[in-house]
């Protein structure tokens, strides 16, 4: 049997099972899509690439862990959607000790900054800085939702859990981001923020 006549999955037990030629006949098969995802998340073709990258080798050494309960492009795509989300997740953090490296603030005796007097630019950093100190879970999920536009139910397959758990990470996340950037207007974080508020109100 050829291989574009084989499923995905056939291929990937055939990987497993030591056929060199199997998946790069799944990489071809799923690239595009892959791809896509990545940059959607990433943003930019540096880290689009890296988590590209990623993604394959994470597929490649997981193979034999596929436990056939999703599609493999399915499987794929969740690995996909992590590997990009760890590299936005790497960057908020690099972005976060450059800014502690540069800005010696005493944060108990500062004030938040006069709405009027908050550039677009400031207000993103901050948006960031308070992503950052969500948990792993929660940051993923609302990236996932009301950053990139997954609904609910594509985001607990994505991530693995049940569509509640990912209601109740959206709901804490937006209230403590609400709580955190209470001091900026809803159309300065670049429309993010607004979404946070008006999910808070809804809950």
């Amino acid at each position: 049997m050829f291989a574009d006549d084989k499923t995905d999955l056939q291929l990937l037990h055939d990987h497993v099972s030591g056929d060199d030629t199997a998946f790069p006949e799944i990489v071809r098969r799923t690239s595009g899509a892959t791809w896509a995802v990545i940059l959607k998340i990433t943003r930019n073709e540096e880290d689009a690439a890296d988590a590209f990258q990623e993604t394959y080798f994470s597929a490649h050494r997981a193979a034999k862990k596929f436990r056939g309960d999703s599609a493999v492009s399915t499987w794929i795509h969740r690995i996909a959607v992590n590997a990009a989300l760890a590299c936005v997740k790497k960057r908020q953090k690099n972005l976060t000790t450059v800014l502690a490296d540069i800005e010696d603030i005493d944060v108990q005796s500062s004030t938040a900054p006069r709405v009027d007097l908050v550039h677009p630019s400031d207000a993103h950093l901050d948006v960031s800085r308070s992503l950052a100190l969500l948990s792993h879970e929660q940051q993923q999920t609302i990236l996932l939702v009301d950053m990139y536009g997954y609904t609910q139910v594509d985001a607990a397959q994505i991530l693995g859990c049940a569509e509640g758990t990912i209601k109740s990470r959206l709901s804490r996340g937006r209230r403590a981001l609400a709580e955190d950037l209470k001091h900026l207007r809803p159309t300065i974080a670049a429309g993010k923020l607004e979404s946070f508020q008006e999910g808070t109100k809804d809950e």
